[in-house]
């Protein structure tokens, strides 16, 4: 699993509003709190939230007295905090938890997709997986399995190809469920920009759509490629590199998260903030 290090009981992709809709907006955490900074490091929704999720299709999970909900980008709530577990949108539906079921909500805050599953993830490429009696499988839009097949473990599409587990090896499937690339790894990642991390023994590396090795399995930890640059972990600190595997960003985080659209999330002493394509801190603000 790729390390979380935010500790809130919810953890999100990295996906914004265009820029035509509204400001990028990023969750930070300050003083105990969480609200939403712009991309040049200004607040923009006060901090006031027990814990806060991405922007997607205009809404944002957020915790209040315990509970979740979805606010806006002006931080007014438009889907009310009666859930305890949210995650981000996607072509309007979001999947939600309520005791020890997760289902899916459309924009309305009603159920679209009845709280069901074991485990459910947003939608990606039109693709959502999900876990019943301890078997993965993927579902469409409708709610309904998509093609055939239960899986011991199973990460998000990405570019055509999702990673799942059968026993203890991972491949990939394509999105009828065909087996593209053989299950012979340790664990797998999405795709992205053509390159997927996988672990090979005890180390992590980059493999190709045909399952060539392009960047050889040196890290502990790794994650997406995302605009030409990846996090990664060699000892104890995480970096950036590009699709060669060379360092862009030197190692000196505590922890990295894929960039998007720009800003990657990284642990700065102890605590999360936000660097630009240049390794830039622009949270936390410096003092």
């Amino acid at each position: 699993m790729k390390t979380s290090f935010i500790a809130i009981a919810i953890s999100f992709t990295f996906s914004w509003l265009s820029a035509a809709e509204k400001p990028k907006l990023l969750p930070v955490l300050e003083n105990g709190k969480w609200g939403y900074i712009t991309a040049t490091g200004r607040m923009a929704i006060q901090p006031a939230f027990q814990a806060a999720g991405k922007f997607q299709d205009g809404l944002a999970p957020v915790q209040v007295k315990g509970k979740f909900g979805y606010i806006d980008p002006a931080g007014r709530i438009r889907i009310q905090p009666v859930f305890d577990e949210a995650r981000f949108f996607y072509e309007g539906i979001a999947p939600v938890r309520q005791g020890d079921r997760w289902g899916y909500i459309d924009k309305k805050g009603e159920v679209a997709i009845p709280l069901q599953f074991e485990f459910a993830r947003s939608f990606k490429e039109g693709f959502a997986r999900v876990r019943v009696n301890g078997k993965f499988f993927f579902i469409g839009l409708n709610g309904q399995r998509a093609f055939p097949g239960d899986f011991d473990g199973a990460n998000g599409f990405g570019e055509g190809f999702a990673p799942v587990a059968v026993g203890k090896r991972w491949g990939f499937v394509d999105s009828k469920g065909a087996l593209v690339l053989a299950l012979k790894y340790d664990v797998a990642h999405s795709f992205g920009e053509g390159i997927a991390d996988v672990k090979i023994g005890s180390k992590w590396g980059y493999i190709d759509r045909v399952g060539r090795v392009v960047i050889a399995a040196r890290f502990e930890e790794t994650g997406e490629m995302n605009g030409g640059l990846a996090p990664a972990r060699e000892g104890r600190l995480w970096g950036f590199i590009d699709s060669q595997g060379a360092w862009v960003i030197q190692p000196r985080f505590e922890a990295a998260k894929a960039f998007d659209d720009g800003f990657a999330e990284v642990q700065i002493d102890g605590s999360m903030g936000y660097v630009n394509r240049d390794g830039r801190v622009i949270w936390p603000r410096t003092k």
